[in-house]
Parts: C-alpha cells; structure tokens; sequence
C-alpha cells in the first residue's frame, strides 16, 4: 500500500480501517499526520452537524381553502368563455336568445 492509496481510502471513510490500512499506519508517519487531521476534520464536521436549534412551533394553518375555490371557479369561468367566444354557432345563438324577444323580431324565415 502506498501514501495515495491510504489517503484515498481514509478520506472516503476515515472512521473504518482495515487491516491493510491498519498496517501501513503503523509504519508510516507521514501517513499518521494526514490521518490526525483527517480525524479532526471529521470531529469538526460531525460537530458541526450537531448543532441543536431551539424548538419553535409552525404557526397555525389559515383555513384558506376559499382561495383554492375561487382559482377553479376563475378557471372555470375562463374556459366557458373562450369556448363561447370560440365557437361561433354558441355565439349567434345566444345574441338570437337574447335580441329576439327584446326586439321582438322573429328571424325564422
């Protein structure tokens, strides 16, 4: 085993050594240095991934569901419209509905 090899190795998982690994530490001491401070850093990771944070409860869920009501109603009334103006045949038929008997003029023929 060689110096790259060890620090690839213990870098990837420096809390897990095997015998290999076990070995080449015990007679290398430029491999011990790199170990320590391999084993520092992941003590001032693993300590700083433990910060604890004071509790604070979520606030209360608003019973808003009339906004979600009023989105599909919005949308609803969108689509109906467009296919109304989208459509001519629906279109002449409703003006005919609506004109005819205020006007009073029959547009059968």
């Amino acid at each position: 085993m060689n110096h790259e090899e060890f620090q690839r190795t213990t870098g990837a998982d420096p809390t897990h050594l095997n015998e290999a690994l076990r070995r080449h530490l015990a007679h290398c001491a430029e491999c011990v240095e790199y170990y320590a401070d391999v084993l520092s850093l992941e003590a001032r990771l693993r300590s700083a991934l433990e910060i604890s944070l004071p509790y604070r409860p979520l606030p209360p869920a608003r019973d808003s569901p009339a906004v979600w009501w009023y989105g599909l109603a919005a949308a609803f009334a969108l689509v109906t419209i467009a296919d109304w103006f989208l459509s001519p045949d629906k279109w002449l038929r409703t003006v005919k509905a609506i004109l005819v008997p205020i006007i009073g003029v029959s547009t059968s023929q």
